[in-house]
């Protein structure tokens, strides 16, 4: 295989490959770096499998080959030796040590399993004595950026270092296997068609819990890039907001965050009027804050106000019925929608909060109150799925 391409495979993907030789395209709906799902958008990452490990790669430096190319057609200009400069990730993170890598040295070994549209990359040997970075695509693939902080110590591996950091989310319940929100038409039509007989699971790279960068240094309060809880009135509201690097472009300065929101009726929380056995969402007011830039003139930062009726053009109906308090774990709670914010700059916040009515908006049993939702970060955090 690797006389065939040409291109040899780095020596840490030759370890996790003795553990698993990769999934078989369509063989599974759960990727084993997960994905996220909102609107008709669904990324599902695989592990290649070995057997084509090299040619998925030969594909991928194709398309970029022709990406490039269209974007830089001077005929002096060669689309495979396309270099990530530390001026391009310096808009992106703080700029690490990271070399300059040849996106023509680096091996594909992971895929979004429905398209091609996000994928990691793992870097030669040869660059680092700790192994090669894996590094991840932005929208339009022209940027690969590390996924992962730069450690000076020698005896660390990245790949190991990034693949532990995705255990340890694992099983602490930060990420979760959860059934696929098939409410939108695209997304279950797309799942009867390739999969007419199973139940959709995927690992959710929502956080299911805060998340802390475990660079941070210890005198500084660290942001929390997780999930958030507010109760208001018996109203459970979870954020959980999941920086999306393949709709992401760094160059561009747009950063892309998808977010899941939870909401439900506590039945035994000690906040819930006795009488408030049933309500329903009439309105959202979102306010949205991006910080300044380093060659910005505001230096206060941009606030958007977003306010409308209904989220997602629904207008949920919560009961005490369907609550489930002694269940944390449970994904199916009574509502929950994804939507998406983009920014400039970051980290930022969103907060706000959302109006329900007593029993039904066309039979109101009392008057209408607000529920907090509880800021969450529009950040990068140190390691990226």
């Amino acid at each position: 295989m690797e006389q065939q391409y040409g291109k040899k495979i780095p020596k840490s993907l030759r370890l996790l490959y003795r553990f698993h030789n990769g999934q078989s395209p369509g063989s599974s709906t759960c990727g084993m770096f997960g994905g996220t799902h909102y609107y008709d958008t669904l990324v599902n990452v695989a592990l290649c499998p070995l057997s084509n490990l090299l040619e998925v790669t030969h594909v991928i430096h194709t398309r970029l080959a022709s990406i490039v190319a269209a974007e830089f057609p001077s005929p002096h200009y060669n689309a495979y030796n396309y270099q990530m400069t530390t001026s391009e990730r310096s808009i992106y993170r703080p700029p690490p040590d990271f070399p300059d890598v040849s996106l023509e040295d680096c091996v594909t070994f992971a895929v979004s399993a429905n398209a091609i549209s996000k994928v990691f990359c793992l870097g030669p040997d040869e660059y680092s004595n700790k192994g090669g970075a894996v590094y991840v695509n932005s929208e339009d693939f022209r940027t690969f950026t590390p996924c992962h902080p730069y450690v000076t110590d020698t005896s660390r591996c990245y790949l190991f270092d990034w693949l532990d950091e995705y255990m340890n989310r694992l099983e602490e319940g930060v990420y979760t296997y959860q059934p696929l929100d098939l409410t939108d038409p695209m997304r279950r039509y797309q799942h009867a068609r390739h999969h007419p007989l199973r139940e959709p699971y995927i690992i959710s790279l929502f956080p299911q819990k805060p998340l802390y960068n475990r660079s941070n240094p210890a005198s500084m309060e660290p942001p929390n890039y997780g999930s958030t809880v507010s109760v208001s009135r018996g109203v459970e509201l979870v954020a959980c907001p999941a920086f999306i690097p393949d709709r992401s472009d760094p160059i561009r300065r747009n950063f892309f965050w998808s977010y899941s929101i939870r909401m439900r009726l506590l039945r035994n929380h000690n906040s819930r009027p006795i009488e408030l056995n049933k309500c329903q969402l009439l309105s959202r007011h979102w306010t949205i804050y991006e910080p300044p830039t380093f060659d910005s003139l505001d230096t206060g930062g941009r606030f958007q106000q977003v306010d409308g009726e209904a989220v997602v053009g629904h207008f949920p109906i919560l009961s005490t019925e369907y609550s489930q308090p002694d269940d944390e774990s449970d994904a199916r709670w009574p509502f929950a929608y994804q939507s998406c914010v983009n920014a400039s700059s970051q980290p930022g916040y969103f907060r706000g909060h959302v109006d329900f009515v007593p029993g039904l908006k066309t039979s109101p049993s009392g008057v209408p109150f607000d529920a907090s939702l509880s800021q969450f970060t529009l950040g990068v955090p140190d390691f990226v799925y």
